[in-house]
């Protein structure tokens, strides 16, 4: 046994009494046969159906050259610690250190039906936490030549595996470049989500809207492919995140493409009502009802002063109030058992609304809108716009609060000068991104 060998066999050995279920096996007498694994993540029966038993089974050079044939040559033993930690089995024989990288195996779940992004039409298929699984569904969804498929690690101490999807003819190849260099160059710990590495190949960290869009559909990932973007998958999440993404992106539903014009156009308009409903309204009744009710008719003015005779606070505490309170259901419905949480949230709702409005803290307008805003929320389809529209609804009422109807407009104007600074590379937010005519087969992009 030479030096090289006997450094990484008492690395392994130092890692096997370290590690409970680390297990070592020594097959042979002469100690020509060693093998190193860890139980929890490899599968036993393929050890011993492919490695133990071919070993009694087959003469020494045949066993070699089936070895060769499944196996990894490797002499770091940093690199073998870590393809141990993968669920790879290391074995060494006859002076030869070998990696057998199909001993690894990891409980999943099957795939399921989408928890997130329902539809009602489309198909009843989402991704889970396998990437072997992830990209078999992908490429039931997209049967394109031009798909390709580059392998990267990342994270310096989960060392995750991630795969970055694009179609060749389609995509901006400069930008697929820039994003691989930028995932070369990422020094983090680790990594367990996509929309957390998104986060660290954008150029500024994001404030407020989110530079990527995270999806759990294959056929949402097959329609992005198709134009021109970029999919994103990491082992361990099963969601994928697609960029560069645009306004519009976030509030486009899969089932746009599966039904009639005519509806998926009324449905895109109701949601970008929904999402001014959401933001405008808290800080619009402020605004309105505590500087400018000379805007409403008479009989709409003197309900709302009405309804708000005796409320011992403002209009900004009581929409305040009333907002905090709905975010608290909210959370509470996502953290209770499902079993008892639409009961807990509903029930809960239902008597803290009746009773603010019986103790006068709260006006019965004050509650019709607040569901409202909550409601027009939920139309939203992409989860992770649904939270920062939760967030910017605040900072409309803060500016509503401070100058009425002027320091609303003021809100409102810097939110969209805001949105139009955001680039995703050399893409914007509110810039439509599509490849190329599939007539055209040079390997460019068009952002119109």
């Amino acid at each position: 046994m030479n030096d090289q060998i006997q450094i990484i066999s008492s690395a392994l050995d130092s890692f096997i009494e370290n590690n409970a279920d680390a297990r070592k096996e020594q097959i042979s007498a002469e100690s020509e046969f060693t093998l190193y694994y860890i139980s929890t993540i490899t599968d036993a029966l393929f050890i011993d159906e492919q490695l133990i038993d071919p070993f009694f089974r087959y003469s020494k050079t045949q066993f070699e050259q089936y070895i060769n044939s499944i196996g990894q040559p490797g002499n770091n033993p940093d690199q073998l610690l870590l393809k141990l930690c993968k669920g790879n089995a290391v074995l060494l024989y006859n002076d030869h250190i070998y990696t057998i990288e199909k001993t690894a195996k990891y409980e999943n779940r099957s795939v399921n039906t989408p928890q997130v992004e329902a539809s009602i039409i489309g198909p009843l298929e989402a991704f889970v936490e396998n990437l072997s699984i992830n990209l078999n569904l992908i490429r039931k969804h997209y049967h394109s030549p031009t798909l390709r498929i580059v392998k990267f690690e990342i994270g310096e101490k989960s060392h995750t595996t991630g795969y970055m999807l694009y179609d060749s003819e389609l995509a901006d190849q400069e930008f697929v470049n820039n994003e691989l260099s930028h995932i070369q160059n990422l020094h983090i710990p680790i990594v367990q989500d996509v929309s957390r590495l998104q986060q660290y190949l954008s150029i500024k960290r994001p404030l407020l809207f989110p530079r990527s869009m995270v999806t759990e559909r294959p056929d949402r990932v097959s329609t992005a492919l198709s134009r021109g973007k970029i999919a994103y998958l990491i082992e361990t999440t099963p969601f994928v995140s697609l960029s560069p993404i645009n306004f519009h992106d976030f509030m486009s539903s899969v089932d746009d493409s599966y039904g009639l014009p005519i509806y998926s156009h009324f449905m895109i308009i109701l949601r970008y009502l929904a999402l001014s409903i959401t933001i405008l309204l808290p800080g619009a009744y402020v605004a309105f009802t505590a500087y400018n009710p000379e805007v409403f008719r008479v009989q709409l003015a003197l309900s709302i002063a009405g309804s708000r005779a005796g409320l011992p606070y403002p209009a900004f505490l009581e929409v305040t109030f009333m907002l905090i309170m709905m975010e608290l259901l909210v959370e509470a419905s996502l953290r209770v058992p499902k079993t008892i949480g639409p009961t807990v949230t509903t029930v809960g709702g239902l008597i803290l609304g009746q009773a603010a409005s019986q103790a006068n803290l709260v006006s019965d307008i004050m509650i019709i809108m607040v569901s409202a805003v909550a409601i027009a929320n939920f139309v939203i389809p992409i989860s992770t716009m649904s939270l920062t529209v939760r967030v910017l609804k605040y900072i409309l009422l803060f500016m509503g609060t401070i100058a009425g109807f002027y320091g609303l407009t003021i809100g409102i104007i810097l939110l969209i000068s805001y949105l139009f600074t955001l680039h995703n590379s050399t893409y914007s937010m509110v810039q439509s991104f599509t490849g190329p005519i599939p007539f055209n087969t040079k390997k460019s992009s068009s952002g119109r």
